[in-house]
């Protein structure tokens, strides 16, 4: 069994890049925005979605082989047969503990051994075909969902800096009615599921918003602490008194930044949980706070 044209793979290779088609494979990358997946069965769904690709890209993997002489029809239809059947998405899923499952066309997602409290999954239609053919294959998908956030073991990131995130979609093929397709189709589904609110994660958005409500909030905490300051350490010495208003400055510009970083946290890039009673408890307990801070504010303002 012969294929043909072998070299095409490196020489034109097609991308899509945000809807725009590019030639260089290194580019052919689509961030996702802030995107929220219903438990495992948007997983599904998706797994589902990607087979379905891979399946159209094993057809294209064995168009153009060709029978040789000696090779009986037979053994030509097996061959192309075992050459498709590796066209199946091997999906990866990590664990908050560390811990790696990975399977071939997804069984792990419909299986009770999925794990609960999931940090990344990835979908790669080409691993088992690069696996066994020590090569790539001409047209594959890879869809990377990172669902890390601040709660995550040995995440941590400084407020002002941008929520790092590696989720991302590469498509990779010779074939570009098939890339434009896959990009369509994922594009598609993934579309309803995206959020307004990357604005939160970028870098300098703490920035904005401590020299704007910061300064709000901090002139606010001062004028409440420091007669507050000024009646406990009264009887001492000026430096008691002048600690106290450096302290109760610095505590309230640290529940600032807690706050950001709560909101940061309960609104991920990524979402994805099997618990949604525990972000609606989350989200609860920080309108109730940033409630409470509005009506003390108020409250000094108008009485």
């Amino acid at each position: 069994m012969k294929r043909r044209q072998t070299w095409y793979f490196f020489e034109k290779m097609v991308g899509v890049l945000d809807g725009q088609e590019y030639t260089d494979p290194a580019l052919m990358r689509i961030r996702l925005n802030i995107v929220r997946l219903q438990p495992r069965q948007d997983l599904i769904t998706l797994n589902e979605l990607l087979q379905q690709l891979a399946t159209e890209a094993a057809m294209l993997e064995t168009a153009d082989y060709t029978k040789s002489e000696e090779e009986t029809k037979e053994k030509f239809d097996s061959d192309k047969k075992l050459v498709q059947s590796l066209f199946n998405v091997h999906v990866r899923v990590e664990t908050e503990s560390g811990a790696v499952f990975s399977q071939n066309r997804g069984t792990i997602l419909q299986g009770p051994d999925m794990p609960q409290k999931v940090t990344a999954v990835e979908f790669n239609t080409g691993y088992q075909f690069r696996e066994r053919a020590n090569r790539d294959a001409r047209n594959q998908a890879y869809v990377l969902l990172d669902f890390r956030s601040s709660a995550s073991p040995g995440f941590n990131v400084q407020p002002d800096n941008e929520t790092p995130n590696n989720s991302q979609i590469v498509m990779v093929g010779e074939n570009a009615n098939w890339v434009r397709a896959a990009y369509s189709k994922i594009e598609e589904f993934l579309e309803p599921k995206c959020r307004k609110g990357m604005w939160l994660h970028r870098s300098g958005t703490y920035d904005l918003f401590l020299m704007t409500i910061g300064v709000l909030f901090l002139a606010w905490t001062m004028t409440w602490a420091v007669p507050k300051v000024d009646q406990l350490f009264g009887g001492y010495s000026q430096i008691y008194i002048y600690s106290g208003y450096v302290f109760s400055f610095l505590l309230a510009l640290r529940f600032f930044m807690f706050m950001f970083n709560y909101t940061r946290l309960i609104w991920p890039v990524m979402e994805y949980s099997e618990n949604t009673a525990t972000i609606v408890a989350h989200r609860f307990i920080w309108s109730t706070v940033l409630l409470g801070v509005i009506a003390g504010i108020i409250k000094d303002l108008l009485f």
